[in-house]
């Protein structure tokens, strides 16, 4: 399978002044990774993608070098780049180092946020209690990805939250390319509960344990959502 571009979906990119070219071709190509529209195995021809979006190859040659390094792109010995493939043992180790992350991320939340942050926090919460009963598969994962950014942010890691946004690129890719069922969310949502509890109450040692039980749950459901037969052999 080689690039291509469905220009049908309203996905082109806007060769604006604000970001670079090499910028704005990366955004491009990680958006239509994470989205699935270009899928596993994927060919990215340079060239193509050069006449398509009207670019020079430098900057799509520097973009594709930082999906490369992200784990999104896998080069293949001066044969070209394919967009990688999403694996049993990628999603088991993408979600071991989600859970140490994260887990730390809820402990410094739980010491360093401020109030307007519990607010904020509180009101992702919110939203996904009214998209569970509304069963809005499409706001609950928007907000969740917001409920989880948020504990990130004011976490005040700068390393950590740089760390974070590469995984999750490939978090948000796993997600969208296994769909949940909303059984899944009300579940989570009981953990995010005691999470947000744990966060208001300033207690760091149970933030970051009913994260890490979260992220452990999301990779046993993840595993068993891509490879049922390996998880009910392992249970």
């Amino acid at each position: 399978m080689n690039f291509s571009v469905d220009n049908s979906k309203n996905r082109n990119i806007n060769l604006s002044e604000e970001k670079s070219k090499k910028e704005q071709i990366y955004e491009f190509l990680k958006q239509e990774i994470i989205s699935n529209h270009l899928k596993p195995g994927t060919v990215l021809v340079e060239r193509q993608i050069c006449a398509t979006k009207n670019i020079s190859r430098t900057p799509v040659r520097e973009a594709i070098q930082q999906l490369v390094a992200e784990g999104l792109v896998t080069n293949l010995n001066n044969k070209g780049s394919i967009v990688s493939n999403i694996t049993y043992e990628n999603i088991a180790c993408v979600y071991d180092v989600r859970e140490y992350m994260e887990g730390l991320a809820a402990r410094l939340c739980a010491q360093r946020i401020s109030d307007s942050g519990t607010k904020e926090l509180r009101g992702y919460f919110l939203k996904m209690e009214g998209f569970l009963k509304e069963k809005n598969k499409a706001g609950l994962s928007d907000t969740d990805g917001n409920f989880h950014g948020c504990i990130i942010k004011n976490s005040r890691n700068d390393v950590l939250i740089s760390i974070w946004s590469n995984l999750q690129n490939q978090v948000q890719r796993i997600t969208r390319l296994l769909e949940k069922d909303t059984d899944a969310y009300e579940n989570a949502h009981i953990l995010h509960r005691e999470l947000l509890e744990a966060i208001e109450r300033r207690d760091p040692n149970s933030a970051e344990y009913f994260m890490r039980e979260h992220i452990r749950n999301s990779k046993v459901y993840q595993l068993k959502l891509f490879a049922p037969n390996i998880m009910d052999s392992t249970l």
